[in-house]
């Protein structure tokens, strides 16, 4: 009996049944990635920060939070002067307990809007946008109530 190195045509075997692998994985993973629409939505869907201003500025509004693994609390949006600004629910009871309204920074719109898409397709990503500002979770209702 030959030795497995000098079979003819394994080489070809091997790489062509990798090649069928490779393939195989790929459609199977774009399958799911398609019925659980991961990232699908979210890149369909484009915004800007004069998008948002100007959405809260024509309607401010109550906005929910989106906790991972509680039931989210609401406060409100608003803009003036081109920034948006949060504050305590005005229609819910189960508010934030914001002591004076807070600021959502402009500087942050393009980091925190990366974050919210890796959020959205499962990753982790706590301590990044910790890292970034203490209002994340604000951000994350926003983009939300924005259809993100």
């Amino acid at each position: 009996m030959k030795n497995r190195k000098e079979q003819p045509g394994r080489k070809a075997g091997l790489f062509i049944g990798g090649l069928l692998f490779g393939l195989i994985r790929g459609i199977f993973s774009r399958i799911n990635t398609e019925k659980s629409g991961s990232n699908n939505m979210f890149n369909k869907k484009k915004i800007t920060w004069d998008e948002i201003v100007l959405s809260y500025t024509k309607n401010p509004r109550d906005v929910k939070t989106v906790p991972l693994r509680k039931e989210g609390i609401w406060f409100y949006v608003f803009a003036e002067n081109n920034d948006l600004y949060v504050t305590n629910a005005n229609n819910h009871i189960d508010s934030s307990k914001i002591k004076t309204p807070r600021k959502i920074d402009k500087e942050n719109f393009v980091t925190m809007l990366s974050i919210y898409a890796k959020r959205k397709n499962g990753e982790s990503v706590t301590q990044e946008a910790i890292d970034i500002t203490y209002n994340q979770v604000y951000w994350y209702g926003i983009f939300a109530d924005m259809g993100l």
